[in-house]
């Protein structure tokens, strides 16, 4: 292995995944270099005739006109090249987590936009058919992916015009909820009443910048660049390696008004559910909420069974959990203030629960959101 490697790097660097995984990349070469790094991507032809012609160690990408020369190369690609060793998302896991939240929140009808390819909309599909959810057939992406914004604005509000509600949409990226979001507003539909949408990427200038405020599943991309270059670094040394593609988990979901509603039909649970997300700072108990919607405790109880799968002390305790985390991400309240907002006695019984459901404590759970180089 050479003292110093050139190693090129194919990513998209005017997208926040393309410049996450770049910038991971970047503190692997600094922590474990020195590395000679050098970006190929579609904003400069010269510079990448330039950085083909010279003589390199590695790829990271991979590079098409670079696929038939023997250099180690490690893909970060969503779908698998040949047989390089491969770093990339656990879409599976991203898929789980949009399809848990729309479930948790009584969603029946559920859809997606984004490329048909992609095992993220495999598993969605897969996953929302186990629970016996309607699925709205998407668009195809084909004629969809390439045409200019007018085209594709009302390509989407077709889409939208034609479907039932409420409907719970998961968009590949946070733009293209975004773009979901800009339809549905043309249309004058209610979000999320009438179209629930959620992202993918928590890419902070997208979904703090569009109104309702995105909810999304948040990447380590970061991590996905890091362990990229690592595993480059081992190839670069000789060192066996495993061909099983390194599938980086999500950091979780993140919560925001484009997902804040519950699509339940019944009138008393709904109520229920809502008087539950209103007090939650409060004490809550199943009697009380029994009461608010003139019913018997037993008679929820089974009701909730019925429709949701749970109950409502289950109910009471998940909705405190996700006031919990949207506290711990979006804010800087210490723990006991958070545990008043949440309704929690002792900041003691927030941290064991957060830590019984999330596996790990508090602080920690905060810090993966700040920085995914937490890990």
């Amino acid at each position: 292995m050479p003292n110093n490697p050139l190693i090129l790097v194919s990513s998209e660097i005017q997208s926040y995944y393309g410049r996450g995984i770049m910038e991971g990349i970047c503190d692997y070469a600094r922590d474990h270099g020195p590395w000679e790094l050098l970006h190929v991507g579609p904003f400069s032809k010269s510079r990448n005739l330039n950085a083909l012609k010279r003589e390199h160690d590695g790829v990271i990408g991979p590079i098409p006109e670079l696929l038939d020369k023997i250099k180690p190369t490690v893909n970060i690609m969503d779908r698998q090249i040949d047989n390089l060793p491969r770093v990339y998302v656990n879409d599976r896991q991203v898929a789980e987590l949009a399809n848990e939240h729309f479930a948790d929140n009584g969603w029946q009808q559920v859809s997606y936009l984004g490329p048909l390819h992609a095992t993220r909309w495999k598993r969605f599909k897969q996953v929302s058919q186990h629970r016996h959810a309607n699925i709205i057939p998407p668009i195809a992406w084909e004629q969809y992916a390439d045409k200019p914004w007018e085209k594709r604005h009302q390509m989407l509000r077709h889409w939208l015009w034609e479907m039932h509600t409420p409907t719970a949409i998961l968009a590949y990226t946070d733009n293209l909820g975004a773009e979901v979001l800009e339809a549905a507003f043309a249309l004058k539909k209610n979000v999320p009443d009438d179209i629930a949408v959620m992202g993918v990427n928590d890419d902070k200038l997208v979904c703090e910048f569009v109104s309702p405020r995105l909810s999304s599943v948040a990447l380590a991309v970061h991590r996905v660049g890091y362990e990229a270059a690592a595993l480059l670094d081992r190839m670069l040394k000789g060192d066996p390696i495993d061909q099983s593609p390194v599938l980086i988990n999500p950091m979780g979901l993140v919560t925001r008004q484009s997902t804040q509603h519950m699509a339940v039909a019944d009138r008393r649970v709904h109520d229920a559910m809502q008087f539950i997300q209103n007090h939650i700072d409060q004490p809550i108990t199943l009697e009380k909420v029994a009461s608010h919607v003139a019913m018997s405790p037993r008679s929820l109880q089974r009701r909730f069974s019925e429709i949701l799968g749970r109950s409502p002390s289950e109910e009471i305790r998940r909705v405190r959990l996700e006031k919990a985390k949207r506290l711990l991400i979006e804010t800087q309240m210490s723990l006991s203030e958070i545990a008043e907002e949440t309704g929690y006695l002792y900041t003691t019984h927030l941290s064991k629960h957060i830590k019984q459901y999330l596996g790990c404590a508090p602080i920690a759970f905060r810090k993966r959101f700040q920085s995914d180089r937490y890990f």
